[in-house]
């Protein structure tokens, strides 16, 4: 999922997240064929305290907090991988978000064997756990004018070339 800056994705993340944790059917029409009600949700842009209050302003029924314990939370993104590993082991997930990719990949954007082989390690523990991974990211600056294309993407053709599927939110 891609576009600019301050446009909800991560509200719109968090919001599905919500959703599957709480056992609902649907998502804005989509049908949630969850089997855990669980979500790991990797946040680099806001840390416990924000997202705390971030939550329950998105929780518009006021579900019970207690509701929410499916929806786990890795602030701390030192050697990510196995943490989500360990995590994934220790209850499995039907949903993980990476939110965002420019936070969590620290090499050449523009590089798309970096970007790819940063990416593959995901692939195969999605497919390991037999869970979904979106990861959350940016469009390049100037192309909000443009009609919504995967090309719209910061960085590397590879990252696009990696996803399964592409979704650019307009605001």
């Amino acid at each position: 999922m891609a576009c600019g800056s301050d446009k909800g994705k991560s509200s719109w993340l968090r919001q599905l997240s919500m959703a599957i944790v709480l056992g609902r059917e649907e998502f804005l029409g989509f049908n949630i064929n969850a089997k855990h009600n669980n979500v790991i949700f990797i946040s680099t842009e806001d840390d416990e305290d924000a997202t705390a209050v971030l939550l329950g302003r998105q929780n518009l029924k006021k579900e019970e907090s207690s509701k929410f314990k499916g929806l786990r939370y890795i602030f701390d993104t030192g050697n990510l991988l196995a943490k989500l590993e360990n995590a994934l082991k220790e209850q499995p997930a039907d949903l993980v978000v990476m939110d965002t990719f420019s936070d969590l990949f620290s090499g050449d954007l523009n590089s798309a064997n970096k970007v790819r082989c940063f990416l593959n390690d995901y692939v195969l523990l999605a497919k390991k756990y037999k869970c979904l991974i979106i990861v959350n990211h940016h469009t390049g600056k100037g192309k909000e004018d443009l009609a919504p294309s995967k090309n719209n993407l910061l960085g590397s053709q590879g990252f696009e070339s990696k996803m399964r599927m592409v979704i650019e939110l307009r605001g």
